[in-house]
């Protein structure tokens, strides 16, 4: 007997929607069955109330997602146009410490500069600092894109990312920070979304802290009808 579906995705979270309703179906032109445990699908775009408010289960807002950008063209072609974003304050985020009090801007610019003002004796390191977390970056994205490019070319991207690995942070965000930067107030405020990822610097490489920083260095979105819950650092979020 013919199978009635060409595909069976198992889970009905954003992963599991986007290959069976958009990629397999939209794209390639499959019958397509997503199954999930939970009596609606959406995964973690879910919200749940709670004392007359409405709470987000999943991430609340999402970087790179300026016109044009990869991640921004992919969401608007899956949503087939009708998911519409808005963006985040300027004031992305604000680290809270017993001894410091410190926003992150959206805008690499200005957050650097920020820094600067409040840490001058340390402005050569600063610098560096995000010109490390910019090489990393581009380092380590060219060692993903290898498994969605053409065979032919991942030997060329295996040669650009082997040339430019002397300019990468290959350690722990720990590491990395204790040995570039001497007061441990500046370190607090640039350690502090390792939340983003899961893991405190002591344990996690430097290579998806720069990941994380890169990401939200022009700001973030999040989509229209929500409100982005502001992430605040502070006993329960530390740095070191």
């Amino acid at each position: 007997m013919k199978s009635r579906w060409d595909a069976i995705v198992i889970g009905s979270g954003v992963g599991g929607l986007a290959a069976a309703a958009a990629l397999l179906a939209r794209v390639a032109g499959k019958r397509v069955l997503g199954l999930g445990e939970h009596s609606e699908p959406g995964g973690l775009t879910h919200v749940f109330p709670c004392n007359g408010a409405s709470w987000d289960v999943g991430i609340r807002y999402v970087g790179e997602l300026q016109e044009s950008y990869p991640i921004r063209t992919s969401l608007d072609y899956l949503s087939a146009g009708q998911l519409h974003w808005n963006k985040t304050p300027d004031e992305l985020e604000r680290f809270i410490y017993p001894s410091i009090n410190f926003a992150v801007l959206s805008d690499p610019g200005k957050y650097e500069e920020r820094l600067v003002s409040r840490f001058p004796e340390q402005e050569t390191a600063i610098r560096l600092y995000f010109r490390d977390i910019r090489a990393t970056t581009r380092w380590t994205r060219l060692g993903f894109a290898q498994g969605f490019i053409p065979r032919p070319l991942v030997n060329f991207v295996r040669l650009v990312q082997h040339l430019t690995s002397a300019k990468v942070e290959q350690t722990t965000a720990g590491n990395d920070l204790t040995r570039n930067f001497r007061s441990p107030l500046l370190r607090a405020p640039l350690a502090s979304q390792w939340g983003g990822y899961g893991l405190p610097p002591s344990q996690s490489a430097f290579a998806i802290h720069a990941q994380i920083v890169a990401r939200y260095l022009d700001g973030a979105r999040f989509p229209e009808g929500t409100r982005p819950n502001r992430q605040q650092g502070g006993e329960e979020n530390r740095a070191s």
